[in-house]
């Protein structure tokens, strides 16, 4: 953006924040001024304190009031807060992004904005690309500057916590990283293990047990209805070798649960820590394990809203969810699995990709459900490809 005076930026508030935001955190203009409509009100105040928590001060943000209909009167607000804005700030120059609003707002408010120091851009989020419009000078690639935590809060969500940025965590994630890969490396010769593994693990640890309050073991001896042999026996033998339980080829039947953190990895967590090695070493920008998040429009409510795994690359969310179940026997909890990412991402914009990971095969239903959807699936045998996927993801961004 070719410019000597102080930079003004002018946005029209929609429903997708990114194409006004994006712009802002690229080039940092020293004021932003937001043309918000009487049915834009609150996206406006959203935004303007969204910009607020990016350290911009009150007195860098402007708002005034737009029609969103009648070009005479469109054109007239264009004009009005040009002048106010060439009056409050001389010398500054007007950077209008054309891309929020309706096109006839765009439409009108370029043809005034159009002449002089002025500068009027659209953000071509397809292309990643900022066009210019006025004057004409080249496009300039799109920066990456979305973060998982700025990509959330610019729609209304908070990041609360995730399990990755602690550095114990990240420490028994890798220090388990060989047995998580050589599970999911054998995911179809041990899918028969994953269900009963799963259940034994889950009836060790105290159940109901309060928010925020550490998990415990209650039940610490489980037994399989059958015994095991072939490639289970080498399964439970890495397990107990990597500390997350007590076995013995002895008594191959019976599981000891001694630690809450081996009886939860063996509950599913290994899915979602191999998830996290794989996402990560694809090497995107951010990723986050574990992650959870509240609304910022239902601040007393206090609804967590959880997710297996965010990534971030190039203004773009990857949201990840992890099973390690049986689907198809809750035909209910299995379609709320495809609902729950469906309803985060529909609430994130058009920038982010969904992906359901399942070491276990997956029922027709639910594929359909998944595919209406358009949520990427990797399941079973797929899961040694993952990488493939997020690399594709990466370079794809879709």
């Amino acid at each position: 953006m070719t410019t000597t005076a102080p930079l003004i930026h002018l946005c029209l508030v929609s429903e997708r924040p990114l194409a006004n935001l994006i712009p802002v955190l690229q080039y940092r203009p020293e004021y932003v001024a937001l043309g918000v409509t009487a049915t834009m009100e609150q996206k406006g105040e959203d935004f303007r304190r969204l910009l607020l928590s990016l350290e911009y001060s009150e007195e860098q943000i402007i708002t005034y009031p737009v029609p969103e209909q009648g070009i005479e009167p469109i054109r007239e607000a264009a004009l009005v807060i040009g002048a106010d804005l060439q009056q409050r700030f001389p010398g500054c120059s007007i950077a209008y992004n054309a891309t929020g609003g309706t096109k006839l707002m765009a439409l009108g408010f370029a043809e005034l904005l159009a002449g002089g120091a002025n500068l009027v851009f659209y953000t071509d989020t397809a292309q990643d690309r900022i066009e210019f419009v006025y004057p004409r000078q080249p496009s300039e690639a799109m920066s990456s500057v979305l973060g998982i935590e700025v990509y959330l809060r610019a729609h209304g969500k908070r990041l609360r916590r995730a399990a990755s940025d602690d550095p114990a965590w990240r420490q028994r994630a890798q220090d388990r990283k060989p047995l998580s890969k050589w599970l999911a490396g054998h995911a179809e010769e041990l899918e028969p293990l994953f269900g009963p593994l799963n259940a034994l693990a889950m009836q060790a640890l105290e159940q109901n047990r309060r928010r925020g309050l550490p998990p415990r073991i209650a039940q610490p001896e489980q037994r399989f209805h059958t015994r095991p042999r072939g490639i289970w026996l080498e399964a439970l033998e890495r397990m107990a070798r990597h500390g997350c339980c007590q076995w013995d080829a002895a008594r191959p039947e019976t599981l000891y649960f001694h630690d809450p953190e081996g009886a939860l990895y063996l509950a599913g967590g290994w899915l979602e820590e191999y998830v996290w090695h794989i996402v990560a070493d694809a090497g995107p920008e951010e990723v986050k394990a574990g992650v959870e998040f509240t609304d910022m429009a239902r601040r007393g409510e206090e609804v967590r809203n959880e997710l297996d795994c965010i990534a971030a690359h190039r203004n773009r969310l990857l949201l990840i969810e992890c099973k390690t179940g049986k689907m198809g026997q809750n035909s209910e909890k299995d379609a709320g699995i495809v609902y729950k990412l469906d309803s985060i991402a529909h609430d994130m914009g058009l920038f982010q990709q969904r992906l359901l990971v399942s070491a276990r095969a997956l029922d027709d239903s639910t594929r359909a459900r998944a595919k209406a959807e358009e949520i990427v699936i990797v399941e079973v045998a797929g899961l040694k490809q993952l990488r493939d996927t997020v690399m594709r993801w990466m370079e794809l961004r879709r």
